[in-house]
């Protein structure tokens, strides 16, 4: 069982892919357990549904089909290997904006707001 706190990573990445892949990596280094990710990477081949990812992480975004005007703006990783049960959860449906997860009884609200 899991003694520790849990760690969170916050990081708005602006769609750019770079900055993407480092804050992935720099909360990989600094051992993170979660990552909340906003204005994620996507690939615009959006039948693929690709967005980046990172060996030591689970991908979760709250979108089932992705296109161009319906593409996720948050997206959460959680850490493998790291003694977390995480689940994610749709308490709204599909979300773009929203990604939902406990791990280990801790919920975390993964939001992007639009300044729209």
């Amino acid at each position: 069982m899991r003694s520790k706190p849990i760690t969170i990573f916050q990081a708005n990445v602006a769609h750019t892919r770079p900055a993407h892949l480092i804050a992935l990596q720099l909360a990989f280094q600094h051992n993170f357990d979660l990552v909340c990710i906003q204005e994620p990477w996507i690939s615009r081949e959006y039948h693929r549904k690709f967005t980046c990812s990172h060996p030591g992480y689970d991908t979760h975004v709250a979108l089932d089909t992705w296109d161009e005007d319906n593409r996720p703006r948050a997206a959460t990783y959680a850490r493998k290997g790291a003694g977390l049960q995480t689940e994610q959860l749709r308490p709204l449906g599909p979300q773009r904006d929203l990604v939902v997860t406990i791990s280990n009884g801790i919920t975390v609200y993964n939001i992007y707001n639009a300044n729209e």
